[in-house]
């Protein structure tokens, strides 16, 4: 009996700890949802294998052989007891290694081959089923209106002066240009272009009066020292195209302006640059790390390179 609660408790611990390997390897995505998951996943399997290792081999020391004899189905444990059907597939396999070593391998590379195809996204309300009021409101809204001008691309630029000046909005005015220029961009809005887009000195005549101020600062285009331009793309705001436009306007020189470029569209490719960066340093830590647990485990070379 006691060698049997080792046995139980040598395979919950090295189990549990594979479950680990997988849950720390999430870490290395520095997303906090990550993180967040890393951690409930963790303390979850800790308290899972702390628990197996404790109380449930007590309760093996404590009912001893009798635990055999609680059978919750007598019937068909007695019929698998005297099956044979796994020792004849063994012995089949045993026969023809050559065979099963190709077809399984065949098997594995053929499973892997969707891999160059996998395109990586954020959770929508697609994913929702078309039941919920989330799901119909989104679709809804799709078909109402342009999902290009429902999701635009924000800029946030920020100014040495206040935005009202003829510098700030000179400034403006040339950065707004050089992305209305650039592929991809179907337009650029600001409180300027709500103005007219009149030269420098023109659109500062017009926001002489406070209520004009008071107005885009209602609006959130403009307040203080930072402004906000939308731009509309030309594409899909989850497609690739839009994607590439989100890099080529993060290389635009603002000049003396500081530009962030945010939004849904850009938060969807910070997140997934992210994820696509730390993944692979998440599959070869968990691999290596798995090899080493599992040759500790076995004792063999060859085995582990097989699980992993």
């Amino acid at each position: 009996m006691a060698m049997t609660c080792q046995m139980a408790g040598k395979s919950i611990f090295f189990s549990g700890f594979a479950v680990l390997i997988g849950m720390l390897g999430m870490l290395f995505i520095n997303l906090p949802v990550m993180r967040a998951l890393c951690l409930g996943g963790v303390l979850v399997v800790l308290t899972s294998v702390t628990i197996s290792n404790t109380l449930l081999l007590a309760l093996l020391g404590v009912f001893g052989h009798k635990i055999n004899s609680f059978k919750v189905f007598p019937a068909l444990q007695h019929m698998r007891e005297n099956s044979t059907l796994w020792e004849r597939i063994a012995s089949f396999v045993m026969k023809h290694p050559i065979f099963f070593v190709l077809l399984m391998s065949g098997g594995l590379i053929l499973m892997t081959i969707p891999i160059e195809s996998m395109k990586l996204g954020v959770p929508t309300a697609e994913v929702l089923p078309p039941s919920y009021e989330s799901r119909k409101g989104d679709d809804l809204l799709k078909q109402t209106y342009d999902v290009r001008e429902a999701n635009p691309i924000q800029i946030i630029v920020e100014t040495h002066g206040t935005v009202w000046e003829r510098a700030a909005i000179r400034d403006i005015q040339a950065y707004s240009d050089k992305i209305r220029h650039t592929s991809g961009v179907n337009q650029v809005r600001s409180f300027i272009t709500v103005l007219g887009n009149h030269p420098p000195a023109q659109t500062a005549a017009l926001l002489g009066p406070n209520r004009m101020k008071q107005r885009f600062e209602e609006q959130k285009l403009a307040k203080g020292h930072a402004a906000l331009l939308v731009v509309v793309p030309r594409s899909d705001p989850e497609s690739a195209e839009t994607a590439s436009l989100i890099r080529q306007l993060r290389q635009i020189d603002s000049g003396p302006l500081h530009a962030l470029v945010t939004g849904r569209a850009a938060y969807r490719v910070d997140m997934l640059e992210r994820i696509n960066r730390g993944f692979p340093a998440m599959i070869g830590f968990v691999m290596l790390v798995t090899y080493a647990v599992l040759l500790s485990a076995f004792r063999s070379v060859l085995l582990p390179m097989k699980l992993c």
